[in-house]
């Protein structure tokens, strides 16, 4: 169980420089953090189309599915201005919207889908990844968006729901609310 008063003690207690205002995931054309540096907020953004991983190499930094990957992402969003940052998740939907129902196998009440397909197995890691940085950013007091389409099958992901209750339990209805 998530004990989110414990890992916020423990992460206040850490001392890492502060630094990033706005995080980007899922970046693609980092739009949104273009329109953020244009303000003068100090941002990042990370896709996993902005390196090419070299045949020789393991892992991809900008890869959220790569260890390398996801270390990067937590230690940046470690570096945020706590209580003072946002952090903005673009994560593909296509594994999750209606569309692809048919070929992922997800509904509400499966919501994991059929995770022999690589495509479903990939998108599964990135909601499992994608969950804990929403939680790291509610206890470092940032913000986080999550973009998704209208019918989007995200809010039924197990550790995606477990995250949203437990963010909901400790601030109430307005650290948890959809836009439509």
């Amino acid at each position: 169980m998530l004990d989110l008063d414990a890992l916020m003690w423990r992460l206040g207690a850490m001392k890492l420089p502060r630094e990033f205002d706005y995080l980007e995931f899922y970046a693609g054309a980092a739009n949104l953090s273009k329109c953020m540096a244009s303000a003068h907020y100090n941002t990042r953004s990370f896709d996993v189309l902005y390196h090419e991983q070299p045949p020789t190499r393991k892992s991809n930094f900008m890869n959220l599915c790569h260890a390398s990957g996801f270390g990067l992402a937590l230690l940046c969003i470690l570096r945020c201005r706590a209580n003072d940052f946002a952090i903005h998740l673009g994560l593909k939907c296509s594994s999750l919207c209606k569309m692809n129902r048919g070929t992922s196998r997800r509904s509400a009440c499966a919501s994991v889908g059929y995770t022999d397909y690589p495509s479903v197995a990939v998108a599964n890691t990135l909601i499992e990844r994608s969950s804990l940085m929403v939680a790291l950013t509610a206890c470092l007091g940032g913000l986080w968006t999550v973009e998704q389409p209208g019918g989007s099958l995200l809010e039924f992901y197990p550790s995606w729901r477990e995250i949203m209750s437990r963010l909901f339990e400790h601030g109430g209805a307005n650290c948890v609310t959809p836009l439509f």
